[in-house]
């Protein structure tokens, strides 16, 4: 568990620093992208729920990378994790928010773990 409270508090404080920060509750995630945008996603929890978004062509990733493209009537010059499937994201976890308790992470041991922000190298 230890553990596990020390990465939650090193992915909220990922998270509160982004563009999708706000959802009126404690939140935790990470965006990724793969090789050439061929697909993307952004997976994140808060104490109580849990949700991934994976974004790729269904014609296939290879030939058809999320480049160049629109989706909803916007312009995409390439997709990542932190634009679409964050945006979708934070509209999915805003709109179920009323659904799950709203309780707060365990805040890390910064004594036990150290503070990443100084302690760990660049």
């Amino acid at each position: 568990m230890a553990s596990g409270v020390c990465v939650t508090g090193i992915l909220s404080a990922a998270l509160a620093t982004t563009s999708i920060k706000g959802i009126g509750r404690d939140a935790a995630g990470m965006p990724g992208t793969d090789y050439e945008f061929m697909t993307a996603w952004y997976a994140s929890y808060t104490p109580a729920l849990s949700s991934a978004v994976s974004l790729g062509d269904p014609r296939g990733p290879v030939r058809h990378p999320l480049t160049n493209i629109t989706i909803g009537g916007h312009h995409y010059p390439r997709v990542d994790g932190m634009s679409v499937p964050g945006l979708i994201w934070k509209a999915s976890m805003m709109a179920v928010g009323d659904l799950t308790p709203n309780i707060a992470f365990v805040k890390p041991d910064l004594e036990r773990f150290g503070d990443c922000a100084t302690a760990c190298p660049s």
